[in-house]
């Protein structure tokens, strides 16, 4: 037992001995070195996209006013605080619903610099992904706003009614929901429109068809003058060349009222019979612009006629599904063809009225426009001593110094640095109590005190230490610069500032002292933070050691 009350002894003795060495070591430590906690920069990155809005096809597009298609003008309102290159943000769109991009779909500033860039990163029956990746010009800025508008096609069945509704929208963006409810006036899907209307194409290869439009009412006194003349074909500029009519499948349909707009795909009514009903020519031109024509001998006054005309893409502008998955992102978006039209009698008389409308699978580009915050960094400084310049220092006062650094921008500061030159003060006296910062690390590395750390705008760090003065005769020169050198919109340089303060030697010693000699100049180890920190771990090892070998030699003391 004794033998185990020994060992247990001696395990606390050495157990006290480390807990003095440790001690020992923080304090030499706290002596040259200051740590604060910064606190944080920011708060939680708030949601990029703040708000989504839907509106009817035709009130994103003038040149459509009468109806709707399955496609709806999506609009996001972004903002994002301290952008980064590669920063992302992604919209899910609702279920029964694909995202229909143009090409190089992005948001861009005044200049036409691309701040983010937009694509469709997935595809799914919960709804499409839509990915806004913001780029290089935009990651130097403080903020950047603005908006981004694309088109949304259902392509469910029954979540629009034919007859016009509400549409119920739901989407998802940054971990927050954006509930839209939008009147529709028409929906139309397209893509029941086969044959005699809207056919297209399934590869990117592959020939698109579309069908172009001229409506007139009857009037049977153009009898007289050789009967009504309607006619339509495709405007001649690009993208809306490039098509031949197809003259087997033209129709001219009669209705007793009006079947509505000509920019919508129109059924029913009877169709007419070309040689007997009316003549058709494929070879036609209205101001020099080839179309297809009828001449209707004998009108019926009140009555409406339909002129349907399909036309084959021949030149470069394919025509594509937007709901097709099978299509590539880059082509899957829907063509735009203008059609013109006119109806006049069968001289072709030039008061007769014009028509011009649009094939309402056109979707536009997607596209937004944004503007950026400049980023303005700035740091300020300001240093003191005390006591206040002019005052003439003494072996034994002690000076005390703050050095303050304030971000007066608009950005943080995630990388600011601090320095002082101390190698004047640690040859006149020694730092004699522990280095404080606000927040940051500051140390002593030889003779130059370095404080590093971040600050948040309009914040400050304060960093005090104090010295007390040993040797006289000389003055202590302190330099204090700062800098912030990867600030976002460019480094933050700070105009050294210099400290100074006289001190003067003590007196001599009085003559009649006998035999007394003048005290010695105190040993100089103040500032020297290495220094202290191995002299006290020195006194611990060696107080450990005795402490240790003492307990060997009497174990039941």
């Amino acid at each position: 037992m004794s033998g185990v009350f020994r060992a247990s002894g001696i395990r606390r003795s050495l157990r006290r001995s480390a807990l003095a060495l440790v001690v020992g070591l923080v304090v030499g430590a706290a002596s040259i070195a200051g740590v604060a906690d910064a606190p944080a920069l920011a708060a939680e990155p708030a949601p990029t996209v703040t708000d989504i809005s839907v509106a009817p096809y035709e009130a994103s597009n003038p040149l459509v006013p009468s109806a709707a298609l399955p496609f709806l003008a999506v609009t996001l309102t972004v903002e994002r605080e301290l952008p980064n290159v590669g920063d992302t943000f992604e919209v899910r769109a609702p279920a029964g619903a694909r995202v229909v991009l143009s090409e190089d779909a992005s948001i861009v500033d005044a200049s036409g610099a691309a701040l983010v860039d937009v694509v469709v990163t997935a595809h799914g029956a919960d709804g499409d992904t839509m990915t806004g990746t913001f780029t290089e010009a935009a990651a130097n800025s403080r903020k950047v706003s603005g908006t981004f508008t694309f088109f949304l096609q259902v392509v469910g069945s029954g979540i629009l009614a034919a007859g016009g509704g509400i549409y119920h929208a739901e989407f998802a963006a940054d971990g927050a929901r954006h509930t839209v409810d939008v009147a529709y006036g028409v929906s139309i899907d397209l893509f029941q429109h086969v044959g005699g209307h809207w056919v297209h194409g399934a590869t990117p290869s592959s020939a698109g068809r579309f069908v172009v439009q001229t409506k007139a009412e009857g009037d049977s006194a153009l009898a007289a003058r050789g009967g009504q003349w309607v006619a339509a074909g495709a405007d001649p500029s690009a993208p809306f060349s490039g098509s031949a009519p197809d003259c087997d499948a033209v129709q001219l349909r009669e209705f007793a009222a009006d079947p509505g707009p000509v920019n919508i795909p129109i059924s029913g009514g009877s169709v007419l019979v070309a040689g007997s009903d009316y003549i058709l020519d494929c070879d036609d031109s209205l101001d020099g612009v080839p179309v297809v024509s009828a001449t209707i001998p004998n009108p019926i006054g009140g009555a409406f006629y339909l002129l349907s005309s399909p036309r084959e893409i021949t030149d470069a502008v394919t025509y594509l599904p937007a709901d097709n998955p099978a299509v590539p992102e880059a082509g899957r978006f829907v063509g735009l063809f203008n059609t013109i039209g006119s109806v006049s009698d069968a001289l072709h008389d030039p008061s007769g009225s014009t028509q011009t409308s649009t094939l309402l699978m056109y979707t536009g580009p997607s596209a937004g426009i944004g503007v950026t915050e400049a980023a303005s960094p700035r740091l300020d400084l300001d240093t003191t001593a005390s006591p206040d310049e002019g005052t003439s220092l003494r072996p034994g006062d002690r000076v005390g110094y703050d050095f303050t650094l304030t971000n007066s921008g608009n950005v943080p500061l995630t990388e600011a640095i601090l320095t002082a030159d101390l190698a004047s003060l640690l040859r006149a006296a020694r730092i004699d109590r522990p280095i404080s910062a606000t927040t940051g690390v500051a140390v002593v590395e030889g003779d130059v005190l370095r404080w590093t750390g971040a600050i948040a705008p309009g914040h400050s760090v304060t960093v005090s230490f104090s010295a007390l003065v040993i040797t006289g005769g000389g003055a202590i020169v302190v330099d204090v610069e700062a800098a912030s050198p990867d600030a976002r919109g460019g480094a933050v340089p700070v105009e050294r500032q210099t400290l100074t303060r006289e001190v003067v030697a003590l007196a001599p010693p009085t003559v009649g002292q006998g035999n007394q000699t003048p005290p010695a100049e105190l040993a100089r180890s103040g500032g020297d933070g290495p220094g202290l920190v191995a002299f006290g771990i020195a006194l611990a090892l060696a107080g450990a050691m005795l402490l240790v070998r003492r307990r060997a030699r009497h174990p039941l003391a």
